[in-house]
């Protein structure tokens, strides 16, 4: 029997663009964190293998701090062995990772052709094939066929699965005349399960931690043992903050606190994407910096996107009235009454110019 840990698509030391520096910065350091409890996780179940399924870094930004990092992880856990099957963002061709260092003497990191291991004790074949650049399109299993004897057979790649099939795509008929027992994916950041075909099941471990705005869900990683007549998995959530997407409709707010009402129940350690829509009334104004500032208090970050629309037309205030009338008594040129309008009703109702 093979316990294993199959986890991918960390994607170390991503600039994580789009973000405040100081946020950036922190979600580079809670990658270090959250592989660490997959380490401590591997010491806990004392896994056969760990497998990674690809994207373990991020081309252009590896630095040789990630390095010293992973091989102190990889050291620490001497009797498991580590399989890395590198993908399109960590590709063969991509950099001199693969080539010029060694991240330990117990791991693997398969190459573009397809290669296997044997951990008797574990009665398991491990096999595996690595992306030679970052738009491979090779049919992995062609030709493939693992024996039946009794082994289990697993098979790590970065690769596209049923229904996917951007990269490396392969079909279930692919996959159910393989022999093999499970075939562990990366590339697609979510886990959705676990599928079959035949008697081959499949599934993408997800990436252990969301790390932009669009991916929401569960994040974790896949344990459980393997043998060659049965493939008995489960799925862990272990990620420290969860990416969550919300709208709300402000059409009657009136108040910050009337928007922060209308996102419901909201999560201390989470991530908030949130759109804010509806209807609004002409003179109504809600600055997003606020909101996010204010929101800060409740969640760990927050963006906000203004999609709200305003009223055409609304009555004019007094004020309003006695700006507009005064303005084109005096002002002869049309360009300029035009301008000074924009900006005196601006101010007048408490507007951004950005917004009008």
């Amino acid at each position: 029997m093979a316990r294993i840990v199959h986890t991918g698509d960390l994607h170390f030391c991503t600039p994580f663009q789009g973000f405040p520096p100081n946020v950036a910065e922190r979600f580079r350091e809670e990658q270090f964190a959250s592989f660490e409890k997959t380490i401590e996780y591997v010491k806990e179940i004392n896994a056969d293998a760990l497998l990674l399924a690809g994207d373990l870094f991020e081309n252009e930004y590896v630095s040789y701090r990630i390095l010293e990092f992973l091989r102190r992880c990889f050291a620490s856990i001497p009797e498991t062995h580590v399989f890395i099957s590198p993908g399109n963002h960590d590709c063969i061709m991509g950099n001199d990772i693969y080539a010029a260092e060694s991240l330990g003497e117990n791991v693997t990191v398969f190459g573009e052709e397809i290669s296997c291991v044997l951990l008797p004790e574990a009665g398991v074949r491990v096999y595996g094939t690595g992306l030679l650049n970052q738009t491979s399109h090779k049919d992995i299993l062609l030709g493939f066929h693992a024996p039946r004897d009794g082994i289990a057979n697993i098979f790590l790649a970065h690769c596209s699965l049923p229904p996917y099939g951007d990269l490396c795509p392969i079909s279930a008929r692919r996959l159910s005349e393989s022999g093999i027992d499970y075939f562990a994916a990366g590339h697609i950041h979510s886990h959705e399960g676990f599928k079959k075909a035949g008697s081959t099941v499949y599934a993408y471990c997800g990436t252990p931690e969301g790390r932009f705005l669009d991916e929401c869900g569960k994040k974790g990683i896949i344990a459980g043992d393997v043998t060659a007549e049965n493939v008995s998995l489960s799925f862990k959530n272990t990620a420290k903050r969860e990416v969550h997407k919300l709208n709300a409709d402000i059409s009657d707010a009136i108040t910050y606190g009337d928007i922060i009402g209308k996102l419901g129940k909201l999560r201390k350690n989470d991530i908030y994407n949130i759109e804010l829509c509806g209807t609004i009334g002409r003179n109504m104004f809600f600055d997003t910096n606020t909101l996010s500032e204010m929101l800060s208090e409740r969640v760990f970050y927050a963006n906000i996107k203004f999609a709200a629309k305003r009223e055409e037309k609304k009555p004019d205030s007094i004020a309003e009235k006695l700006f507009g009338e005064i303005l084109h008594e005096r002002t002869k040129s049309g360009a300029i009454a035009a301008q000074a309008e924009r900006l005196g009703l601006a101010a007048l109702r408490g507007e951004k110019l950005e917004e009008i």
